[in-house]
């Protein structure tokens, strides 16, 4: 099996500055994070525009990875396919490595795992107070979304149904805080 090279998170950034980047009438930014952006944010990513989108609400979304393997920076082709089914287009979706300016201008982190939060928080401390997982924003309770990566359909298919669950609750949570 053929090695993959993984660039990993850029440690040497620090925010110096971080947070609610935005002035008061002006949208938020909301950061969804997962490894390689390929799978979990991506799929976060479309569902929350597309909710933003029907709900009028006046937010950037983007997602990030915590890593980026160079051989796979689209998004999954599982991906895709399961949101294509939900009329959500990802396809031209290209993984970016979550970075200083990321942390900086955003309102909202929400990454998929404890683990992603963690990295996102050794890298950008300054975040903190706006860094959560999604299950944590949007429940209060501890958790971590699936990983479908390398898994069937079906598996894209929970994790795509975890994230619609939970998406919402995260935006309307958001909206209300402003």
């Amino acid at each position: 099996m053929k090695k993959k090279l993984f660039v990993l998170f850029l440690s040497a950034i620090i925010v110096t500055s971080a947070g609610a980047a935005f002035a008061e009438g002006e949208p938020g930014k909301i950061v969804f994070v997962c490894t390689g952006n390929t799978c979990r944010s991506p799929m976060a990513e479309g569902i929350a525009k597309k909710i933003a989108v029907e709900q009028d609400y006046d937010l950037e979304i983007v997602s990030r990875a915590t890593k980026i393997d160079p051989e796979e920076v689209v998004a999954n082709p599982n991906a895709i396919l399961i949101m294509a089914g939900r009329k959500i287009n990802i396809r031209d979706h290209q993984s970016n490595l979550m970075a200083a300016e990321d942390a900086k201008s955003a309102s909202l982190i929400l990454t998929m795992t404890s683990g992603h939060k963690e990295n996102v928080l050794k890298l950008f401390p300054d975040a903190a107070p706006y860094t959560f997982t999604l299950i944590e924003y949007a429940t209060g309770e501890q958790g971590n979304i699936s990983d479908p990566w390398g898994m069937n359909l079906t598996d894209y298919e929970e994790t795509a149904s975890q994230l619609e669950a939970l998406i919402p609750v995260a935006l309307e949570k958001y909206r209300a805080s402003k």
